[in-house]
């Protein structure tokens, strides 16, 4: 079971991350003709927030890190047992 859901976080972070990621990237300044240029920092922040896309990519690879932490803690365990 655990390994399912890891395996399913992966491929959500992965599709999110190349998928989703270079989409928002296009669309962080708007398309037609109201578009605006964004540079530096401003475009970078205006990217993450891009359909939320940072904090649902944050949060992807903070659920990835505790499944795959605690599955971990729960062979060392089984291992001393």
């Amino acid at each position: 079971m655990r390994q399912t859901i890891s395996a399913a976080l992966d491929g959500l972070a992965l599709f999110w991350g190349l998928a989703i990621g270079p989409f928002c990237w296009l669309l962080r300044d708007g398309l037609g003709p109201g578009s605006v240029d964004s540079h530096g920092a401003h475009a970078v922040a205006r990217f993450l927030l891009t359909f939320y896309w940072g904090p649902v990519f944050v949060a992807l690879m903070a659920l990835r890190l505790l499944v795959r932490q605690r599955g971990a803690g729960r062979r060392a365990s089984a291992d001393v047992a």
